[in-house]
């Protein structure tokens, strides 16, 4: 029988982006730049205090500059369980082989060190990794 970790929060995730070209809103910029969440849902976040640009936290939508530094700080989301893994097979600081279980997504994962390089796509399966390798490194 396999253990399970229960589904958990993780920690949110920085979206980081510099806009190539000046645009009329952060909201129009992040509704191209991020098509899975229309223009009021940008806004939103805006109003919300979610996104910075050049260090400091906008409240409402601005105009961009070419090159303006944004964060889109997203908050935390909830990760599925996920089955408690065996021990890493080889770990020598850079490189760890572990068994996976079928139920689990396979994907690979470089770490750099205290920062993930890896595509937006696999950030849930990179969250419950995370989970897994604290829970059993």
């Amino acid at each position: 029988m396999t253990d399970w970790l229960p589904k958990a929060f993780n920690d949110g995730w920085a979206y980081r982006d510099r806009p190539a070209a000046a645009a009329p809103s952060a909201a129009c910029f992040y509704a191209a730049q991020y098509p899975h969440s229309g223009l009021e849902v940008w806004q939103q976040r805006l109003a919300a205090g979610e996104i910075w640009r050049n260090g400091q936290q906008l409240w409402g939508d601005v105009a961009l500059a070419a090159g303006d530094r944004l964060v889109w700080h997203r908050p935390p989301w909830q990760e599925a369980a996920v089955p408690v893994l065996p021990g890493p097979l080889f770990d020598d600081g850079e490189l760890v082989w572990l068994v996976v279980q079928k139920c689990l997504p396979a994907m690979i994962l470089r770490v750099s060190v205290g920062r993930p390089a890896t595509s937006q796509a696999n950030l849930t399966s990179e969250g419950a990794l995370r989970r897994l390798l604290a829970t059993n490194g």
